[in-house]
C-alpha cells in the first residue's frame, strides 16, 4: 500500500526500511548482478518513489525549470544556456520550462517529467525546450 510521509525523517526511516528490504531480497537471490537490478527497479515503481531525471539547456537563453506534483513537490531552478540540471521527482509530477521575455515569463514546455527521466533513454536524445 501507499504511506504517507509528513516529515523528511520519516521519509529518510522508510527509505533505509526499504532498501534494506531491497538489499536482503538481493542476498537471497542466485546471481545478484542481473537479478538484483531488476528487484531494484520493480522496487522503486511500485513504491511510487521519486525517479532520477535531467533537463539540458540547449537554448541560448535562461530558462526556468518548474517540477510540479502531488503532495506539494515543488522544485524550481534557473538553468543557464547549456547547463544540465539534475534531479529527482515523483514518477508522476510535471515539467514546464519557462523562459523570460519581454512581457515576463514565457511558457515554452509542459511535459510528464517522465520524458526527462534518466533511465528510459540516452540524455542527450530527449532534452531541450522545444
Amino acid at each position: 500500500g501507499t504511506l504517507k510521509v509528513t516529515n523528511a525523517t520519516e521519509k529518510s526511516t522508510l527509505v533505509s526500511s526499504r532498501l534494506n528490504q531491497i538489499e536482503n531480497r538481493i542476498q537471497s537471490v542466485t546471481n545478484p548482478t542481473l537479478v538484483g537490478a531488476k528487484i531494484l527497479q520493480d522496487a522503486i515503481i511500485q513504491d511510487g518513489s521519486t525517479m532520477e531525471c535531467v533537463y539540458h539547456n540547449d537554448t541560448d537563453r535562461m530558462v526556468i525549470v518548474k517540477c510540479v506534483g502531488q503532495d506539494q513537490f515543488y522544485r524550481e531552478k534557473v538553468v543557464l544556456p547549456t547547463e544540465l540540471f539534475w534531479f529527482e521527482a515523483p514518477e508522476n509530477a510535471r515539467l514546464e520550462i519557462w523562459r523570460m521575455s519581454l512581457q515576463g515569463q514565457m511558457l515554452q514546455v509542459r511535459a510528464d517529467v517522465k520524458e526527462y527521466a534518466t533511465q528510459d533513454e540516452p540524455a542527450g536524445e530527449t532534452l531541450g525546450a522545444c
